[in-house]
């Protein structure tokens, strides 16, 4: 028996619309795997970082809590795309607009440049500087 819909149209039957939605042939393994990848780089990279962002979250409104994390990961991307600073070894954390930097660095150049770096940042209210400087050997 055949349904037929408002329009004289035979039904789709379920299984068969949800196959014309994904890819065929080798295109659907590539969405499979693109979906995949994505999604353990999601439950990864949330895993990666320390819950410093939601520590103190019930002082921030949920604008400043989006506005830290803006800060935080605009800081880290200029302090990494910096030719003179090793922006990977440099925590990044942010409050309320207030940057906190923390890590080892090779020279106080290196700790003066990753400060200006942050204080020159849209957002950023102050820096406070932990930075500590380390042999350049190790």
């Amino acid at each position: 028996m055949i349904r037929l819909t408002a329009s004289n149209q035979p039904a789709t039957p379920l299984l068969q619309s949800r196959s014309k939605r994904l890819p065929s042939g080798p295109n659907r393994w590539q969405a499979v795997v693109f979906g995949g990848v994505a999604a353990l780089f999601i439950v990864f990279a949330s895993g990666c970082r320390s819950n410093a962002y939601y520590e103190g979250s019930s002082k921030r409104t949920t604008g400043e809590l989006t506005d830290d994390i803006g800060i935080q990961s605009s800081v880290k991307t200029r302090l990494i795309r910096h030719g003179e600073t090793r922006g990977w070894r440099i925590d990044v954390d942010v409050f309320k607009g207030v940057v906190q930097l923390a890590g080892y660095v090779r020279s106080e150049a290196e700790r003066e440049t990753a400060a200006s770096i942050a204080r020159s940042t849209k957002g950023v209210r102050s820096v406070d500087n932990k930075l500590v400087i380390k042999d350049a050997s190790n």
